[in-house]
């Protein structure tokens, strides 16, 4: 039977309806403006309010708020679904509203789809998700700009203001993505790009994730040559969970060559397990440069930045400090799980404290990795690494197994580290006695050590280096 909704809405240039649901369909390429918004009843689940049937579409929603009727609560109601392999589509200008499913469901094969000045609030399981299914060829060149999204709960157990999957070029600036203040979802996710490449994030904010395992403000899996510029992570917080729930400000899987500048990871943390501003795993040839992690708290762990099984990365330029863990270690940046040949230069790292606090620390044994022109000031250790000779120094970090800066193979490099004033037991202000033991055990490979300083118990060291 066909069903029938009674519609306020200004002028509709062309529609269709479909039987045995509610939704009107754009089937004829054109511009169709809304009037003012409504909301639809659905008495079917998995129906939607507009279909998008045929290319070349433009949908303004003409600045009205459209959704589904109060106290209607039929299960999977989207707003919008655009149907597969179509092009050149733009929906615009309204709010999307309480719904039991998507805000905007895009299909497979879609390209060339522009969001703009949307308000997307109380969807479930996602404000939009665009979910291309071929890897490589799903979707392509999507728009998201001027848009906010809030408040979206799960009935899976994952939400996500926006979820892209299998993409390819991508372009979103200005948006906002505020996270619900209900903890009822398992994961929070304030964006989740699967699989994409070629991709630029500018002006962007993710505020408030609230999940019981874990928040994640930007969330990056598997992709690509991407560009975020001038974004901000505050507050994502795991609420609940055990020690391995995470609340992170930005979190990267398996990505390569991404470049993260002008960012902030703040306040971001988990009340029974691991805060983070930003963590990358498992990746490799990313750069984080000229941004700020601070204040972000785990009760297991904290840390700024993590390179996590990293290879050939960079942290350049960067300030990590206050991150705090009441029952565990926390860290300025932490090199952990093999993480291989990558460059930590010109950061700043203070005042990073747990039972266990450190600026910068390495897990390899032996490291392979250069930290140069650093400086620490009020970390348990400011810098912590094992050698390839074994020693482990609490003021230089950084060791080389090649030539990448002219030294023959097998020496280390140690270049202009600054310790200030250690805390909580930490050594940092004695380690140039560990000088004496480096130098002693490279003879035969000799390191090259310049202009590092430690301030603290500078005497002391000093006595210990000459040996008196």
């Amino acid at each position: 039977m066909k069903k029938q909704l009674l519609l306020f809405v200004g002028l509709v240039l062309n529609c269709a309806a479909l039987a045995d649901s509610i939704a009107i369909i754009f089937d004829t390429p054109g511009t169709y403006k809304y009037g003012a918004g409504f909301n639809g009843s659905p008495t079917d689940p998995n129906d939607s309010l507009f279909i998008i049937s045929s290319s070349n579409i433009v949908l303004d929603l003409g600045d009205g708020t459209f959704g589904q009727q109060v106290g209607n609560t039929v299960p999977g109601f989207k707003l919008i679904v655009i149907n597969p392999n179509l092009s050149n589509v733009i929906i615009r200008n309204g709010k999307i509203a309480n719904l039991t499913s998507n805000g905007i469901y895009v299909n497979d094969g879609c390209s060339q789809v522009t969001f703009e000045n949307l308000t997307l609030d109380s969807c479930t399981d996602a404000g939009i998700f665009c979910e291309g299914i071929t890897t490589g060829t799903g979707l392509s060149n999507l728009t998201i700009r001027d848009c906010s999204f809030s408040n979206v709960l799960s009935t899976s157990g994952s939400a996500y203001g926006l979820r892209v999957k299998n993409c390819s070029r991508l372009s979103m600036e200005n948006c906002l993505f505020e996270g619900t203040k209900q903890l009822v979802n398992l994961a929070s996710r304030g964006i989740s790009f699967e699989n994409v490449s070629a991709f630029q994030i500018t002006n962007s904010k993710a505020l408030g994730q609230l999940g019981v395992g874990t928040a994640i403000g930007f969330n990056f899996d598997s992709s690509s040559d991407g560009l975020m510029d001038n974004c901000i992570c505050y507050f994502n917080i795991a609420a609940a969970g055990d020690s391995n729930s995470l609340g992170s400000g930005f979190f990267f899987n398996n990505c390569s060559r991404l470049w993260v500048a002008n960012c902030q990871g703040v306040g971001n943390g988990a009340l029974a397990g691991r805060g983070a501003g930003f963590s990358s795993t498992n990746g490799s040839q990313n750069i984080i440069e000229k941004s700020i992690a601070q204040n972000n708290n785990g009760f297991a762990s904290a840390v700024g930045y993590m390179l996590d099984g990293e290879n050939t990365s960079y942290l350049d330029t960067c300030m990590s400090r206050a991150n705090t863990s009441s029952a565990g270690s926390a860290y300025g940046i932490r090199l952990l799980n093999n993480s291989s040949n990558c460059y930590i230069e010109d950061n700043t790292v203070v005042n990073n404290s747990g039972v266990q606090g450190f600026g910068i620390a390495d897990d390899a044994n032996p490291s392979s990795s250069l930290v140069i022109g650093n400086y620490a000031l009020n970390n348990g250790t400011n810098y912590s690494v094992t050698y390839t000779t074994g020693v482990t120094l609490a003021i230089i970090e950084g060791s080389l197994t090649n030539s990448a800066i002219g030294l023959p193979s097998g020496q280390s490099g140690v270049f202009d580290n600054v310790s200030v004033g250690n805390v909580d037991g930490g050594t940092g202000g004695n380690a140039l006695a560990g000088f004496s033991s480096l130098l002693s055990a490279n003879v035969s490979s000799p390191s090259l050590i310049n202009s590092n300083v430690s301030v603290g118990n500078l005497s002391n060291a000093i006595s210990e280096l000459l040996g008196n």
